[in-house]
């Protein structure tokens, strides 16, 4: 299959799986420049024979993802290392409860759970996101801070984490108007919140996300608060491998 960049079809990501099939070889025809560089622990290494531009290909070989020369240093750390969740955190992991995707399926390739982490090299932190995925953290992420899930010593419930049972709730939230997934939540002292969309962490004024509450109101254009939906400032992202069994790690499962 081509080289979707040098040959102009896509910029960031592809999917993969539907560029070759009939109805992407119609739209989209592009020669054969790319070959496999290596095998890796999920997905493959790709490059264009003629631009020489390097691509990830997951491990299901449905999407394809732009690997730009800034990112390489850190998909090398992420491809060369094993990242699996250590025993002795997995039940707490399990206790804090991974965020669920939404209904329309939004983020499903993370398993995402908020909580405070302790570094092996370093102290704690109240706003990290591990995240057990099988792709590189390349991806369009909006995190400033990356990493390992093997830095990590130690992990706890974070003071700032949206409380399980609201995140469950959140990720059944139908989207009542366009890009607007209201949860309508309020604060312990009893004012009036909403989430929108997926939110692990709550950081606003003097509100922190253990003080969120589900509050059980149907949409009105009254009473609804303050809004807020995930802020990614100060949150480090640690990227973990998503093995077998991994996903009961999630609310719910």
């Amino acid at each position: 299959m081509g080289c979707p960049k040098c040959q102009g079809e896509c910029v960031e990501q592809c999917n993969w799986k539907w560029l070759r099939s009939p109805a992407g070889r119609k739209h989209f025809p592009l020669k054969l420049t790319l070959s496999q560089r290596r095998k890796l622990r999920f997905g493959r290494l790709l490059a264009c024979d003629d631009c020489g531009q390097e691509w990830f290909l997951d491990e299901s070989r449905t999407m394809l993802y732009l690997l730009e020369k800034d990112q390489l240093p850190l998909f090398e750390r992420w491809s060369r290392r094993a990242l699996r969740v250590p025993a002795a955190i997995r039940p707490k992991l399990a206790a804090i409860g991974a965020t669920p995707p939404d209904l329309y399926g939004n983020d499903k390739e993370f398993i995402w759970i908020p909580c405070a982490a302790k570094f092996k090299k370093g102290g704690w932190t109240d706003l990290a996101l591990i995240s057990l995925q099988k792709i590189p953290p390349v991806s369009g992420l909006n995190y400033k801070k990356t990493r390992f899930l093997d830095e990590v010593a130690d992990v706890r419930p974070s003071a700032y984490a949206v409380p399980r049972d609201v995140r469950a709730v959140a990720a059944k939230s139908e989207e009542i108007l366009n890009g607007y997934q209201p949860t309508f939540v309020s604060t312990s002292d009893g004012k009036a919140f909403t989430l929108v969309g997926t939110v692990n962490f709550v950081k606003y004024r003097n509100v922190k996300g253990r003080d969120i509450r589900l509050r059980g109101e149907g949409f009105s254009r009254s009473g609804q608060g303050m809004t807020t939906g995930e802020r990614y400032v100060g949150i480090t992202l640690i990227v973990g491998d998503w093995m077998k069994g991994d996903e009961k790690l999630r609310i719910g499962k």
